[in-house]
């Protein structure tokens, strides 16, 4: 074997995981967090999707049928069928809860589940801000914006808070939903 290749392989320090590098459904998550209505809302989101589980949220939101010259035609365009996709399958734990003097007695107080229908029902406004969150591109707009002039948060209306896109270690064992 050539020596140069086994030095790399044998040393911990460059070794490359499967965990690290590759999307697991069942991985626990990580808490993040996003600024919304005045107020920093925490979650656990897996680390990351697969290219797959991507493909299945593009599918979802797009629809393209062949037209009578056998050309492929977009018919449909739904973003929030790709952000509702992106939820469902990445959220692993929110901080919602019913009321105590919710409607349906059995579920006053109780965590919201993470399911299609929460998820469906979940302000457009927040849902977006989560996948932009999920997905990563919060920290890579910050990185691309750096080059030009920056609004100050309070010239465009957001907080600090907002500005940042803080993460947070915050412990999900507080009784609020978890995703099973």
């Amino acid at each position: 074997m050539n020596n140069s290749l086994s030095s790399i392989t044998s040393n911990d320090d460059d070794l490359l995981l499967f965990d690290d590098y590759f999307s697991n459904p069942n991985a626990p998550g990580v808490m993040m967090s996003v600024f919304h209505n005045g107020r920093n809302i925490k979650f656990k989101a897996r680390r990351s999707l697969s290219l797959g589980e991507r493909q299945v949220a593009s599918d979802a939101s797009i629809k393209i049928e062949i037209d009578e010259l056998g050309k492929p035609v977009l018919t449909k365009m739904d973003q929030a069928a790709f952000t509702h996709e992106i939820l469902l399958m990445s959220l692993k734990w929110w901080p919602f809860r019913y009321p105590k003097d919710y409607e349906i007695a059995e579920l006053a107080g109780q965590p919201v589940p993470i399911n299609v229908e929460t998820i469906a029902a979940l302000d457009q406004a927040l849902s977006d801000k989560m996948v932009v969150r999920i997905l990563g591109m919060g920290d890579q707009q910050d990185k691309a914006i750096i080059p030009f002039v920056r609004v100050s948060g309070a010239a465009s209306g957001q907080s600090p808070q907002e500005t940042a896109g803080s993460t947070s270690t915050a412990s999900a064992s507080d009784g609020h939903a978890t995703k099973s």
